[in-house]
C-alpha cells in the first residue's frame, strides 16, 4: 500500500499507513510462505518420460502422482494423491505430517489396492519427485508390474487437480488441525 501512495505522488511512510489501515479494520494479508514438496536434485534413477504422447482411451492406461501441501494452523500436512488420468478420478492418496518415501508409498499401495491395475499401466510423476524415485517405491511399481514414467511435463492432471482442492478447501483459520484438514480432504476426494 505504501509504495502505491508514493507511486501516486503522496509521501508518506509505513509506520503511517499501517495505522490508518488498523483504525479502518484493514489488515494486510500476509504472503503466504512457500513450501518445498520436491527435489530435482536427488540422487535416485530417473525413468524415461512414458507419459509424453500417451492419450489414454480407458481406465488404468495412465496414472499421474503428485504431492501437495495444505496449511493448517499448526503448520503443514502434505497430501500424495494418484489420479487415473483418463477418468481424472483419484485411485490412491495419503495424508501425512511429514513429506518422504513412506508419503508417496502409502498413495501408491492405495491406489493399488483400490484399482488392481493391469500390467504396463504408466505412473508417471515429476522428475523432481525425489519419493517416486525412492528404492522402495520403484520395486512397488515393479512388483505390480507398473511402468515408471518422469518428466517435466505430463503431469498437469495431477497439478490442475491439486490447485483446484486447494481453491475449494475453506480458510486456514478453519482447518485448525490434521484431523480436520484430512477430513476436509477426505471428503473432497471422495466427491470428485
Amino acid at each position: 500500500m505504501t509504495a502505491e501512495l508514493h507511486a501516486t505522488g503522496c509521501l508518506v511512510n509505513h509506520k503511517k499507513v499501517m495505522r490508518l489501515m488498523q483504525e479502518s479494520g484493514l489488515s494486510v494479508r500476509p504472503r503466504r510462505r512457500f513450501v518445498a514438496t520436491t527435489d530435482s536434485d536427488h540422487d535416485g534413477p530417473i525413468f524415461p518420460n512414458l507419459a509424453k504422447d500417451v492419450v489414454p482411451t480407458g481406465p488404468n492406461q495412465l496414472w499421474v502422482a503428485d504431492i501437495t501441501y495444505i496449511a493448517i494452523a499448526a503448520g503443514f500436512v502434505y497430501l500424495a494423491a494418484i489420479l487415473d488420468a483418463w477418468s481424472r478420478r483419484v485411485v490412491g492418496y495419503a495424508i501425512t505430517r511429514r513429506v518422504d518415501a513412506r508419503l508417496a508409498l502409502a498413495a501408491l499401495r492405495a491406489a493399488i489396492a483400490n484399482r488392481q491395475p493391469p500390467k504396463d499401466c504408466i505412473h508417471h510423476s515429476a522428475i523432481a519427485a525425489r519419493n517416486n524415485a525412492a528404492e522402495d517405491y520403484r520395486a512397488e511399481l515393479e512388483k505390480h508390474g507398473l511402468r515408471g514414467s518422469m518428466g517435466w511435463r505430463g503431469n498437469s492432471y495431477a497439478e490442475s487437480f491439486m490447485k483446484t482442492l486447494k481453491a475449494r478447501l475453506p480458510p486456514r483459520q478453519r482447518r485448525a488441525d490434521q484431523s480436520r484438514a484430512k477430513n476436509q480432504s477426505l471428503s473432497m476426494l471422495t466427491h470428485q
